[in-house]
């Protein structure tokens, strides 16, 4: 049997405190007798199984899980961390610098760098914009090594969309999405080798899309998936 516990669940210490005394109980072993086993003390294996402990020693329940015969692992998701080192990238700022003065003057209102997810960060936005009714989120990107990689992304931004602008206090009627690539050979390789794929996902045209962003009005694309 596989268990999750998230490290950052409030109900952690409880639920590792029943893992503990389920298992110790299964082994048939007293308190005292995990705790000799594990190198700690009774008291700490009580106030575990207990959940007194509201922050848990790891190097202590490591020894514990050890001993019952259990294997413990943390995970780490790093996909916030991968979004930081990109938008440290000195192309990746210049293109997130030039898009957003362009929009600036366009009259849009810009934010970059924008987290989302709580109640930490599960990763940032380029760049957000708002003028009028309108909302924009743009994903700029330097290089496309993985165009799947690049649809599950905007999936995600799509759907947080929401959540983004009411947390800045804005309130567009209609948000668009766009992808701002560097004019580069390796970019333009790959989205014409994708080119099916690309349309399928991002079925705005650019020339509608462009008229949008520099006068607003209708766009004849669909809302969100421009």
């Amino acid at each position: 049997m596989h268990r999750t516990l998230r490290l950052d669940d409030p109900l952690l210490p409880t639920a590792l405190g029943r893992l503990i005394k389920e298992a110790r109980a299964l082994a048939g072993w007293t308190q005292a007798e995990l705790a000799d086993r594990a190198r700690t003390s009774q008291s700490q294996v009580a106030r575990l199984e207990l959940a007194r402990r509201t922050e848990p020693d790891i190097v202590v329940v490591s020894r514990i899980l050890a001993a019952l015969g259990l294997r413990g692992s943390i995970e780490i998701e790093d996909r916030a961390f991968d979004d930081r080192r990109r938008q440290r990238d000195p192309v990746h700022a210049r293109l997130a610098g030039y898009a957003m003065r362009r929009l600036e003057r366009l009259g849009w209102t810009v934010r970059t760098e924008v987290p989302f997810g709580r109640p930490a960060p599960r990763g940032w936005l380029d760049l957000v914009a708002v003028r009028g009714a309108d909302g924009l989120i743009s994903e700029i990107k330097g290089d496309i090594p993985d165009v799947g990689g690049l649809q599950r992304q905007i999936a995600v931004y799509t759907a947080v969309a929401g959540q983004v602008f009411d947390t800045l206090g804005w309130r567009p009627r209609r948000v668009a999405t766009l992808v701002i690539g560097l004019d580069a050979t390796s970019v333009a390789s790959r989205l014409t080798d994708n080119r099916a794929l690309l349309q399928a996902t991002f079925p705005g045209h650019p020339v509608a899309m462009t008229g949008w962003l520099e006068r607003g009005g209708p766009c004849r694309c669909p809302p969100s998936r421009q």
